[in-house]
C-alpha cells in the first residue's frame, strides 16, 4: 500500500513538473507572433497624375526569419501600379516572384532567404511605384500575409499588418493664411523710406512657384496714417494717391500666370513713402503633352529614348526618367537617354517633363529587349572515357561571351564554364578534368557586350562509359586483345598437334581429327556470335542503354571463350592419355 502511495505521489510530482513546463516554454517562447508588416511612406498627399513610390518592409522584433508572403489590396480606381521592384530586398530567392493587377487591385508576393535568415526592425521586401489616377482617400492593405520564423518548423511569427492611407488630390492646395493684425507702431525718427515687403508663400523673387494663392507682408512704422497698394504685371507702377486702408498684410486667391508685381507706399502726417515693388513669379499650368519616341542605334541593340516638350510660362527645368529600378536625370537641350544595359525582357519607360515651377507631365513608353542570337552547337563526343578531355566546338555572335553548362542527367548536377568566341564567332570549350560514367546533356548561352543574354542553344547528349576489361591479375585487357591472343593461342596449339601428329601420325590421327573438327566447329561460331553481337551495338551506339549492352557483349564473350578452352582442353586430355 505504501508503494502505491509513493508511486501516486511521484506520478502528480510529474505531471506538475511537465505542466509548469509546457507554461515556461509558451510564455516564454521568443519572439512568437512577433513580426509585423508595414507600409512606408503608410501616408501621404500626392497629385492625381504624379506618381509615388511605398516601400514594403517587415519588423521581426528580434526573431530571425527566412519566408513571408502576402496579398496586399489597394483601390484599383484611386491609384495603379507603374512597376514593382526587388532591388535592396532582404528576400534572394523567391517562391513566387512579386506581382500585381492593376484590373484586380492586388500585388503578390512569397519571397525566402536562407539560414541564418534576417532579423531587423526596417527589413525591405519588395517597392511598389503607384501613380494616382483620380481624386479620393486610398487605403492599401494587407489582405492576407505570413512571417516564418527561421527555426526549421516555419512557424508563423506574423503579429500585425499595417495600413496605409493616402489622400490624392487634383492640385497641390495651400491654405490661405488669415490676415495678420497690425504690428505695434514703431517709433522713427525721420520719414519713412520705401516700405520692406516679404511673402511667406513665395519668399524668393527669382523662383518660379506653381502656388497662385499669395500673401504679403510688410511694416507698418510709426505715425502711419494709410496705405496704397497695387498688383500688376509691370515692374514699376505706382499705386496712386489714394489710401486703401491700414494694414500690414494682403492675401491674393488666384494669381494668373506669369510675373506680377506688388507696389506699395505709406502715408504718414507729412507725406507719401516711396514705392516699394515685389516680384512674383507663378506658374500652375503643366508643360504640354509628349511622347517618349523609341530609336534603336545602328548596328547595337541599345535603345534610345527621344523626347522633347515646352512650356510657355516658366520652362523646362529637367526631364526625369525612370527604367525598372533605375532613375536618370536628363537636360532639357539633350531630350534623349540612352537606356541602360538591361537583360532581355519587358520594360516600361517613365518620362517625367518638369517646369520651373514644379510642374509635372508624364509620359510612358513600353519597349523590350529582345536576347541576342542563341549559340549553336556544332561539334562534341558522342561517346567518351572517364579519362578523355570534353571537346565542345560552336558558332555564336563575333566577340561575345559563352556560358557552356554540362549537366549530369543521374545527379543533375552541373558544370559551367565560360569562353570567348573569336571575331567569326567561332568558340571551343576544353574540359579537362574528366567526367564520371554517366549520360550527359550540354548547352550553351550567350551575353554580349551591354549585357543581354540570348536564349539557351541546341541541347545535346553524349555517354561516357569506361571500356569493357577482363583482368588477369594486375592486367587489365579488353575483349579484342583477348580474341588475339586466343587465336595466337590456338593457332600454336595446331602447330604443336601437328608436330605431334608427324611423329606418331597413325596413332594420333584419330584424336587430331577430333581436335580440328572442335576448334573450326567453336571459331566458326564463335566469328558468327563476335559479329552478331558488334553489329547489334553499332546499331544501337549514342542511344540510351548502349553502355550496359556493352557490358552484356563482353559477358556473353567470356563465356564463349571459357567453353571453348574447356572443349579444347577435353581434347588435348584425350591426346595426352594416349601419350602416356
Amino acid at each position: 500500500m505504501k508503494n502505491y502511495i509513493l508511486k501516486l505521489k511521484i506520478g502528480y510530482f510529474c505531471l506538475l513538473v511537465a505542466f509548469f513546463s509546457v507554461l515556461f516554454f509558451a510564455f516564454n517562447s521568443p519572439g512568437a507572433n512577433a513580426a509585423t508588416l508595414y507600409f512606408s511612406p503608410s501616408s501621404g498627399n500626392f497629385t492625381v497624375g504624379n506618381i509615388f513610390t511605398v516601400s514594403v518592409l517587415t519588423n521581426t522584433q528580434d526573431e530571425a526569419i527566412n519566408n513571408a508572403d502576402a496579398i496586399i489590396n489597394f483601390p484599383s480606381a484611386l491609384l495603379e501600379i507603374v512597376s514593382i521592384s526587388k532591388s535592396g530586398s532582404i528576400f534572394s530567392l523567391w517562391v513566387e516572384e512579386p506581382a500585381f493587377s492593376n484590373g484586380a487591385g492586388t500585388v503578390s508576393f512569397n519571397g525566402g532567404v536562407p539560414t541564418p535568415g534576417f532579423n531587423g526592425a526596417s527589413g525591405k521586401i519588395i517597392s511598389i511605384v503607384f501613380r494616382a489616377k483620380s481624386a479620393g482617400a486610398a487605403s492599401v492593405i494587407f489582405s492576407s500575409g505570413a512571417v516564418r520564423a527561421n527555426d526549421g518548423f516555419g512557424t508563423n511569427v506574423l503579429k500585425a499588418r499595417s495600413e496605409a492611407k493616402f489622400s490624392l488630390i487634383q492640385e497641390e492646395e495651400v491654405t490661405p493664411k488669415a490676415p495678420a493684425a497690425p504690428t505695434a507702431p514703431a517709433e522713427v525718427v525721420s520719414a519713412p523710406g520705401a516700405p520692406k515687403i516679404s511673402s511667406p508663400t513665395h519668399p524668393d523673387q527669382t523662383v518660379w512657384y506653381s502656388n497662385n494663392k499669395a500673401t504679403f507682408k510688410w511694416e507698418i512704422p510709426y505715425g502711419t496714417t494709410g496705405v496704397s497698394i497695387l498688383l500688376d504685371d509691370k515692374p514699376a507702377s505706382n499705386p496712386g494717391p489714394t489710401s486703401d486702408g491700414l494694414f500690414s498684410t494682403r492675401d491674393y486667391e488666384d494669381l494668373g500666370d506669369g510675373i506680377s508685381y506688388l507696389h506699395l507706399k505709406l502715408k504718414d502726417k507729412s507725406d507719401w513713402s516711396e514705392i516699394g515693388n515685389f516680384k512674383v513669379l507663378v506658374d500652375t499650368t503643366p508643360p504640354l503633352p509628349f511622347e517618349v519616341i523609341l530609336d534603336r542605334e545602328e548596328g547595337t541593340t541599345e535603345q534610345v529614348l527621344r523626347f522633347e516638350t515646352t512650356d510657355a510660362t516658366s520652362g523646362i527645368d529637367r526631364y526625369e526618367v525612370k527604367i525598372g529600378n533605375q532613375d536618370f536625370v536628363v537636360k532639357p537641350e539633350d531630350g534623349s537617354l540612352k537606356a541602360p544595359s538591361l537583360p532581355a525582357g519587358k520594360y516600361t519607360a517613365i518620362v517625367k517633363a518638369i517646369d520651373k515651377a514644379g510642374n509635372e507631365t508624364l509620359a510612358f513608353a513600353d519597349f523590350t529587349i529582345e536576347p541576342i542570337e542563341a549559340p549553336v552547337i556544332k561539334n562534341y563526343p558522342r561517346e567518351l572515357r572517364p579519362s578523355d578531355q570534353l571537346f565542345i566546338l560552336g558558332t555564336a555572335l563575333p566577340d561575345v561571351t559563352i556560358d557552356v553548362f554540362v549537366q549530369n542527367r543521374k545527379t543533375e548536377e552541373i558544370i559551367k564554364q565560360t569562353v570567348e568566341s573569336d571575331k567569326n564567332g567561332n568558340w571551343v570549350m576544353i574540359y579537362e578534368e574528366g567526367l564520371a560514367n554517366g549520360r550527359y546533356f550540354a548547352w550553351a548561352e550567350a551575353i554580349n557586350s551591354q549585357g543581354i543574354k540570348s536564349s539557351s542553344s541546341n541541347k545535346v547528349s553524349f555517354l561516357v562509359t569506361s571500356p569493357i576489361f577482363v583482368k588477369f591479375g594486375s592486367w587489365a585487357i579488353n575483349y579484342f586483345t583477348i580474341f588475339i591472343l586466343l587465336l595466337i593461342f590456338l593457332i600454336l596449339v595446331v602447330a604443336l598437334l601437328a608436330y605431334w601428329a608427324g611423329l606418331i601420325r597413325g596413332r594420333l590421327k584419330k584424336e587430331t581429327d577430333e581436335v580440328q573438327q572442335v576448334l573450326h566447329g567453336n571459331l566458326k561460331e564463335f566469328r558468327k556470335l563476335i559479329e552478331k553481337e558488334s553489329a547489334y551495338l553499332e546499331s544501337i551506339k549514342g542511344k540510351a542503354g548502349y553502355g550496359k549492352e556493352r557490358i552484356r557483349m563482353g559477358k556473353v564473350l567470356k563465356g564463349r571463350i571459357d567453353f571453348i578452352e574447356k572443349k579444347i582442353g577435353k581434347e588435348i586430355k584425350d591426346v595426352q592419355d594416349l601419350l602416356k
